[in-house]
């Protein structure tokens, strides 16, 4: 996408902010319209765009555009109602049943927008102590949710109107380096004004939790935009100490990231210049789409993990610390690792996911010796330390 492209798309988007008004709203070129909407379908934010044009007056009722502007505003706002309902009940559940509780990420940062159905996100997320999550199950199945399966930080449950929930009982990503900070996330939760049972994590926390979530999605393969305007607002919303957040980076080795995510945030947001830094971290996000992609996945993975073969070994024999997190069992039976990669070979073969393991084996493949040593200086200059995953 061309630059001026990307500041007018960008200054559609601020309109996520109230009090920054409506920038450039008179530059909308129409042979942008479809580039631009299709820039911010794959990152989930063509509502912001829809509302940005309605609200600056650049689309109007009766404009061929009015339809589509319109369509969808409705279904976000329908996602956004239909989510909230579900988090009004488990908040009202979970206070009425004395169970210590933290909503995560969209949850908290959506009343900072302009109109809270802007932020949307594809699930809940509700922190409670590990030892309560057997009687938050109770709870739950009796209240009509199917539970889906749990992994290393969350279990997973759709309620009845088919809304997922993530009840997390830790948030770390297994990755040492934020893990450490990640674990300790219970020092930084605070009773919620008026209640005693729901918690909401300090401001500074919050700020790193959102910091090291975007670390994680983006070794794995793309982090998104949404992230940035997160950031982007509390950092004008919210007052919080910058230090206490800036030893929290530090402790967790992501105080690099922070400052090249402040950099590309007041590039985007702020109208500063790019930096060769910059302009390579838009191309890999806006390239990437929400959760990222494969291609992008696999080469990052092969720059942390030290080329295409060292890659192959790893997926086929994943570490002892990754596989314990999928099959419990290992964490009192080590010597059945062995076993455990066998039962992972046959369950790739047998559940629908062989034709994806056959692309990624293709795509493993396809990158040169230079391709990984680029994408591992790229990781380095972000900030991120390829030898701190699993």
């Amino acid at each position: 996408m061309e630059q001026n492209m990307t500041t007018v798309f960008f200054s559609l988007l601020s309109s996520v902010d109230k009090d920054q008004g409506f920038r450039k709203k008179q530059e909308l070129p129409i042979e942008y319209i479809d580039e631009l909407f299709e820039l911010a379908k794959k990152h989930d934010l063509a509502h912001v765009l829809a509302y940005a044009l309605y609200e600056s007056g650049a689309v109007v009722k009766g404009d061929a555009l009015y339809e589509r502007v319109q369509k969808e505003q409705i279904q976000a706002i329908w996602r956004y109602e239909q989510t909230q309902l579900v988090l009004d009940e488990l908040r009202a559940l979970l206070e009425s049943e004395r169970v210590v509780f933290v909503p995560l990420k969209g949850s908290v940062i959506r009343c900072f927008y302009a109109e809270p159905w802007l932020r949307t996100s594809c699930d809940i997320d509700i922190l409670v102590h590990e030892e309560d999550l057997d009687r938050v199950d109770e709870l739950l199945s009796e209240r009509g949710f199917e539970r889906k399966g749990k992994n290393y930080h969350d279990v997973s449950y759709f309620s009845p109107s088919g809304i997922h929930l993530e009840l997390h009982y830790n948030i770390t990503e297994q990755i040492s380096s934020i893990d450490r900070v990640l674990c300790k996330v219970w020092e930084y939760c605070i009773p919620l004004e008026g209640k005693q049972y729901e918690h909401r994590q300090t401001t500074e926390f919050l700020m790193y939790h959102l910091l090291a979530h975007m670390s994680y999605h983006f070794i794995s393969g793309g982090c998104g935009i949404r992230p940035f305007l997160d950031i982007w607002l509390l950092k004008n919303k919210l007052e919080y100490d910058e230090q206490k957040l800036a030893l929290l980076c530090r402790e967790a080795e992501l105080d690099t990231f922070q400052k090249n995510v402040y950099s590309l945030i007041d590039v985007w947001l702020e109208g500063k210049s790019h930096t060769a830094l910059t302009l390579s971290m838009e191309s890999f996000i806006f390239g990437g789409g929400v959760y990222g992609t494969m291609s992008n996945r696999i080469i990052l993975e092969q720059a942390q993990s030290g080329g295409r073969v060292k890659h192959l070994m790893y997926r086929l024999f994943l570490p002892y610390a990754v596989i314990k997190k999928r099959y419990p069992v290992l964490e009192k039976h080590k010597y059945l690792l062995p076993v455990f990669w066998v039962v992972r070979w046959v369950q790739t073969l047998t559940s629908g996911r062989f034709k994806d393991s056959v692309i990624e084996l293709e795509a493993n493949n396809n990158n040169s010796d230079d391709d990984i040593k680029n994408a591992e200086r790229f990781l380095a200059a972000v900030g991120l330390n390829p030898k701190n995953r699993g």
